[in-house]
């Protein structure tokens, strides 16, 4: 099983298992807003005004685990999980 989102999305997130950088890439698209949350659902971080194709996390204390992200492209939301190693 791969822990990616809707394939259907412009969106690519990698590396997925990371470790401390996770890059989101569109292609010919806007990133609007991106949301980081824990299993339980509690925000972690939230971004907005970042209109730019690409957003680099860099994050060094989370735990390991399953990590849900929302993000807003071109007006539309999506939501994807990310494993932590």
């Amino acid at each position: 099983a791969t822990l990616a989102g809707p394939t259907d999305t412009p969106l690519r997130i990698y590396p997925n298992p990371f470790y401390d950088t996770l890059t989101l890439e569109t292609t010919g698209n806007v990133l609007q807003k991106v949301y980081f949350y824990d299993e339980s659902g509690r925000e972690l971080a939230g971004f907005e005004k970042i209109n730019q194709s690409k957003f680099v996390l860099k994050e060094t204390t989370w735990k390991k685990g399953i990590y849900l992200i929302k993000v807003v492209i071109n007006g539309k939301a999506y939501s994807y999980k990310v494993l932590k190693r």
